[in-house]
């Protein structure tokens, strides 16, 4: 296992740091917005975090890259400006919304399932997706918690 030094991260951990501090001595190298002194930086950092928000690059990169340096540099509690900057980009960013499946792939599984003699299976799985139910909810559902009008179901 080596030195405990050497055990403080995982290779992974290390390995995403090394690639977020490419990236940013990268912008540095590109931009000419590298620090010109050590009390310089902070902002040198925060400009890299405004860079990548502008171009709408993805807030983990910033994540590691401020967590690497202070990993490899005495730099903890001195990135004050950068670190509030990402703390604003995460309040600011919507948060990304995904469907657990695509609606053609459910259908698809429904009609399958309807054609192999389960109607109620299928239609629970439409209903479940449709209104976004938990497994709890679609287990406790009955056919008296649905109204039927005459071109459509309400739950």
């Amino acid at each position: 296992m080596g030195p405990l030094k050497n055990n403080r991260i995982t290779p992974a951990v290390y390995a995403r740091y090394c690639n977020s501090l490419c990236i940013l001595f990268t912008f540095w190298n590109i931009s000419q917005l590298g620090p010109k002194s050590s009390s310089d930086i902070d902002r040198a950092v925060g400009d890299f975090v405004e860079a990548q928000w502008t171009e709408g690059e993805p807030s983990y990169i910033c994540n590691n890259a401020l967590a690497a340096l202070q990993f490899f540099l005495p730099l903890k509690g001195k990135l004050i400006l950068s670190w509030d900057l990402l703390k604003t980009w995460h309040k600011k960013e919507p948060p990304v919304r995904v469907m657990p499946m695509h609606p053609l792939l459910l259908l698809g599984m429904a009609a399958f399932i309807y054609k192999q003699g389960y109607a109620s299976v299928a239609a629970v799985m439409l209903a479940g997706f449709d209104c976004m139910l938990r497994s709890g909810e679609i287990y406790r559902l009955r056919v008296g918690d649905i109204v039927f009008l005459k071109t459509k179901a309400i739950l």
